[in-house]
């Protein structure tokens, strides 16, 4: 008998948050659902892990970015009409602080994301088939020597 799970159980058993990105719901761990009955649980594979969290973090950055855009938009215009006009509404109170926060945010999610990115690289197939071969090369570079090493001290 199959077992089928609504995405709010789903959703509840990741313990993650998730955005809705390119038609599906994506985890911050990777997971993925449709919103509905079908759902990946998060990948085994550190590469395709990796891709996925990216995708996640870079989305919170561009959402970020944006709305600390917006405010900084609203915050000039509102001072800007605020010094022209004595009857206009000034900027709100806390604006700088909510300002200040997002850009905490942004440099966060960038750090978040330059770090996948980063063990993304030193994790990369490439980079580990060419340090086992470097290992391999430098045994045999080794073995080489101390057979040159031995046969140097063979006398007849």
């Amino acid at each position: 008998m199959p077992f089928f799970e609504s995405f709010v159980e789903f959703k509840a058993r990741m313990e993650s948050d998730c955005e809705f990105i390119h038609n599906r719901f994506l985890f911050r761990n990777g997971a993925q659902s449709n919103g509905e009955y079908l759902h990946t649980e998060p990948p085994q594979n550190p590469i395709q892990l990796a891709r996925l969290q990216k995708e996640f973090l870079t989305f919170r950055l561009e959402r970020a970015s944006k709305e600390f855009n917006d405010m900084k938009t609203y915050v000039d215009e509102q001072a800007t009409m605020r010094l022209r006009y004595p009857n206009a509404v000034p900027p709100r109170e806390d604006a700088v602080d909510i300002l200040r926060r997002l850009q905490g945010r942004i440099f966060r999610l960038r750090a978040s994301i330059a770090a996948i990115a980063t063990a993304q690289e030193s994790e990369s197939p490439e980079k580990v088939q060419r340090r086992i071969f470097a290992e391999l090369e430098q045994k045999e570079r080794e073995r080489v020597k101390q057979i040159m090493t031995e046969a140097s001290q063979i006398f007849i």
